[in-house]
């Protein structure tokens, strides 16, 4: 994994800003491209999407998330932790499946970035359909329609074990009243929260440095991390 500089991530959470959370995930994922061969982040399926996400957290910020939860039963809140290592071991790239409903056979393809997009502008579509009538063939190659709520629900859940980490759940157990639930896990979102703060962390010292010596942002984000941080104690910072 390619580690991104200062001045890199500083640009790519301004283009972040700009843009809704799931073509944010995109360019976070497309940032995490290791070279330049291959698909366009928003055509991954989306464990191999997140995958990336999940190794450019690692390489950026270490591999160890923390995070909040509140119990839907007694309203404590919980610290939840989890290594994203853990979670990568679980990556294979995924295939397609086939899933048989009677006498149909429908062959599926993983959901990407780019179906969400589309199935999300298609008005008056209900959204799984959409999704369905974009990864789902039939034997003949024909896209499958008017399933019935029970197989598309076969099919989702076909394409869920196909591509385990393209929807993550983790299992939260409350530490006060022992109620179990499930909770979505979506590492965009956190990795997103840190760039953030790593943004906005490295124009601080940018603002504290420029005015101190009169180095412009560029001069300050290419001092390295341990002489600005020995130039920031310098001047108070």
């Amino acid at each position: 994994m390619r580690q991104l500089t200062p001045a890199e991530l500083i640009q790519l959470w301004e283009r972040g800003l700009q843009m809704p959370p799931v073509q944010r995930a995109v360019a976070l994922a497309e940032a995490a491209r290791p070279d330049q061969d291959g698909p366009a982040a928003a055509d991954l399926p989306l464990g191999e999407r997140d995958h990336r996400l999940m190794l450019l957290h690692a390489a950026l910020f270490g591999p160890r998330i923390r995070g909040e939860d509140t119990c839907g039963e007694c309203g404590a809140m919980l610290e939840v932790s989890l290594d994203l290592r853990e979670l990568a071991a679980a990556h294979s790239p995924a295939t397609p499946v086939t899933v048989r409903l009677g006498e149909q056979e429908l062959r599926c393809r993983a959901l990407t970035t780019a179906d969400l997009i589309a199935a999300a502008e298609a008005d008056g579509t209900d959204l799984r359909a959409s999704l369905l009538a974009r990864c789902v063939t039939s034997a003949e190659g024909q896209p499958a329609a008017d399933l019935p709520a029970p197989a598309e629900a076969e099919v989702m859940a076909a394409l869920s074990a196909a591509d385990p980490l393209a929807d993550v759940r983790l299992t939260v157990t409350c530490g006060e009243c022992d109620h179990e639930w499930d909770s979505a896990f979506d590492i965009a979102s956190f990795l997103w929260t840190e760039i953030c703060v790593a943004a906005e962390r490295l124009l601080g010292d940018v603002h504290l440095l420029a005015l101190a010596y009169g180095w412009s942002e560029a001069e300050v984000l290419a001092v390295g991390p341990h002489r600005r941080q020995y130039y920031l104690q310098a001047v108070g910072g």
